[in-house]
């Protein structure tokens, strides 16, 4: 098959919420990094074993494409023994695989009884890290776990003069709006603020979407 009837197939699982497993396997293997990413995005829809040991063994994948959205999909699972897999990640890979992975352990964290191992990592690897995107994620996962500070630590981002960097700090705080303990009140003041001195329409669209999304 060449690469789009590949996809196809992919999403066809997606549709069909079914997945052919001895397919994803062969696919898993596939030579084009496209399809692999397309695979272990779509993987997070099916958590279950078989996904899980497919999605970490593609966080050693060649491609850094390949690693960042396998952490990514990881996020869907409720299990220290994951979470553990991809605290060994932030240690040696490129900083586009930290930001998911970082984001992932806080999601695995933020559904345990006992998380304050991984907490506490996050604060420990906030200090340490050095990359504006890779701490955006920590403290994205913070406010996941309910640290007001570090979810002003996002909406002040909002004020770097980078329009690209603002727009990754859209994409992260979309990510919360699922999460209760954050303070919708103050992510829309501060929305509002910003979408009316906002020059680049795509950031400015962005702002508008999240604002549509919030039930306040």
């Amino acid at each position: 098959m060449v690469t789009d009837s590949k996809i196809e197939t992919v999403r066809m699982w997606k549709k069909l919420k079914s997945v052919d497993w001895n397919e994803a396997y062969r696919l898993s293997r596939d030579g084009d990094q496209h399809v692999r990413m397309f695979l272990c995005s779509a993987l997070a829809e099916f958590p279950c074993d078989k996904s899980e040991q497919l999605l970490i063994k593609h966080i050693d994948d060649a491609s850094e494409w390949v690693r960042s959205v396998a952490c990514q999909s990881l996020g869907c699972f409720e299990s220290a023994d994951v979470a553990d897999k991809l605290v060994a990640k932030v240690y040696n890979d490129e900083n586009s695989v930290k930001e998911k992975a970082f984001l992932s352990i806080a999601k695995i964290a933020s559904r345990l009884d006992d998380n304050k191992k991984y907490v506490d990592f996050l604060y420990d690897n906030f200090e340490v890290q050095e990359n504006d995107a890779v701490k955006s994620s920590i403290s994205c996962g913070l406010a996941m776990c309910g640290d007001g500070e570090h979810f002003q630590k996002l909406l002040d981002s909002l004020d770097n003069i980078n329009f690209q960097f603002r727009n990754i700090i859209l994409d992260k705080i979309e990510v919360l709006l699922e999460y209760a303990n954050i303070d919708k009140q103050k992510l829309v003041s501060k929305l509002n603020e910003k979408i009316k001195v906002e020059r680049f329409e795509r950031v400015k669209e962005h702002m508008q979407q999240i604002l549509n999304k919030i039930n306040l």
